[in-house]
């Protein structure tokens, strides 16, 4: 299973720290300022660049994520292409969210789509 990876979106290694992961996604959320309209494309990108953002700066959400990453990794190594498939946001999002109720981790309201489906 192919899993979102918020690193990319930002353009960042695995072990960015919190003030890589601010600068990137400002320097990234740049480019739509002056932007008079934007189409579709763009107000997806920019929702991916929020969900990023929100995700790897949430301490709880980023160890959960980093945890499923590294499982997805190991789980892509057995894999062959033909056989993976692409994880939607709502999929990954009750995949964050259950693993941290196995890990007993207090959990927030989060809902991801919701908060960023407003570009």
């Amino acid at each position: 299973m192919e899993v979102i990876d918020y690193y990319k979106i930002l353009d960042l290694n695995y072990d960015a720290t919190e003030k890589d992961i601010n600068d990137a996604y400002n320097n990234k959320i740049k480019k739509f300022f002056n932007l008079p309209l934007l189409n579709d494309m763009q107000k997806c990108e920019i929702k991916d660049l929020k969900k990023a953002k929100f995700v790897l700066t949430n301490e709880e959400l980023k160890n959960i994520y980093d945890a499923i990453i590294i499982q997805n990794m190991k789980e892509d190594k057995r894999l062959d292409d033909t056989k993976k498939e692409k994880v939607d946001s709502q999929i990954m999002g009750n995949r964050i969210f259950s693993m941290a109720q196995f890990l007993n981790i207090p959990q927030m309201n989060y809902d991801i789509d919701r908060n960023f489906s407003k570009s």
